[in-house]
């Protein structure tokens, strides 16, 4: 790595801009990497340290202090190949390629446990969302892909997708929490990639997200930012909503890509079912149409500019019917440039986005 000599992992140095060997390494690769505090876990393919002497059974604990570090075994270690890490409920969990159990749980001491009512292919992706853990990959049971499971309830549960029985693969999920500026809204969603193409309604591909962890909780499409092909993996920066990808895809970027705006209220919340504005940019007058599951009772829109500055004085007409409002845009009291719009319905925030005056 960067000319140093490192087997399987390596840490950057952002000070100097250097790789460096962390332990003595692996013997074979490493699928994963997690860091708890100032702990950090590895799992994967290899079964002992690089010199061989110590057994590690494809999970590892780093130990650092000492001279110089190493690698520990976590009990007895599991005896398939492990694909991804996560700490939940302050217990460790592994996604493996055990085909009769891909889950196992760490006792904390000395064993590891598989979960057989999770089976029939590999679980590539852990994540500890709200109370449930998550599980994503190419099993078959209790249902394709994707699964979700809690101490207090027998086994796996299913979650809704529209995924066919054979060919769909979920292959990493990210627990997003932060603040949306641009709504004003706290937010926690969970991200999922891979290589599905008929996620959810409106049906999206690779990317989605899971606002809520409830009984009834559904994978939702994220509207926009779609990426050509698979998605292997996802990343966030710093505080803000935008999501980074890695993959198979070469539109609209090659392998790694990010999104072009944060992730909008539109996209978190559940009762939006679509959201156009046409045309954008505005020139003279525009529609903003809203379709929800719910009725709106009393909808109202906002204006703000990028300095999120209240702008007044726009005249804007409502047609409200069914589950549809229509809020009618006129340029009057606009200059030219990006602004923000915010759908209210009563103390509810509906939906929200930017768009540009010319």
């Amino acid at each position: 790595a960067g000319g140093a000599t490192a087997k399987y992992v390596a840490k950057w140095n952002g000070s100097n801009s250097t790789w460096a060997a962390v332990g003595n390494g692996f013997n074979a690769a490493v699928r994963t990497l997690i860091v708890v505090g100032t702990t950090v876990y590895a799992g994967g393919n290899f079964s002992a340290n690089d010199s061989g002497n110590v057994s590690l059974n494809h999970v590892a604990l780093l130990i650092e202090g000492a001279t110089p570090n190493y690698w520990k075994a976590l009990g007895s270690g599991i005896s398939n190949t492990v694909y991804c890490l996560v700490l939940h409920n302050n217990v460790l969990f592994a996604g493996t390629d055990n085909f009769g159990g891909c889950v196992s749980q760490y006792n904390g001491s000395t064993t590891w446990s598989s979960d057989n009512s999770i089976s029939g292919g590999i679980c590539y992706a852990l994540a500890s969302f709200q109370s449930y853990l998550y599980a994503g990959g190419d099993f078959s049971t209790p249902v394709r892909a994707a699964a979700k499971w809690t101490s207090s309830t027998s086994g796996w549960q299913t979650i809704t997708t529209n995924f066919p029985s054979s060919t769909n693969v979920i292959y990493s999920f990210l627990v997003k929490s932060g603040y949306n500026s641009t709504t004003m809204t706290n937010y926690t969603v969970l991200f999922i990639a891979g290589n599905f193409t008929n996620l959810g309604s409106p049906v999206t591909s690779y990317v989605g997200l899971i606002t809520s962890s409830g009984a009834n909780s559904p994978m939702k499409s994220l509207t926009s930012n779609s990426l050509g092909n698979e998605v292997y993996a996802l990343g966030t920066t710093g505080s803000t909503a935008k999501l980074i990808a890695g993959g198979k895809f070469t539109s609209p970027a090659n392998r790694v890509g990010i999104t072009s705006t944060t992730v909008g209220i539109d996209d978190i919340n559940e009762n939006v079912i679509s959201s156009t504005l046409f045309p954008n940019p505005l020139t003279e007058r525009s529609v903003l149409r809203i379709e929800t599951k719910n009725h709106l009772k009393n909808p109202s829109i906002e204006i703000y500019d990028l300095q999120s500055r209240l702008v007044t004085g726009i005249k804007t007409d409502v047609i409200n019917s069914n589950n549809q409002v229509e809020f009618i845009l006129e340029k009057n009291g606009l200059t030219k440039g990006t602004y923000f719009y915010v759908v209210r319905d009563e103390d509810q925030l509906i939906s929200s986005n930017r768009f540009i005056v010319n």
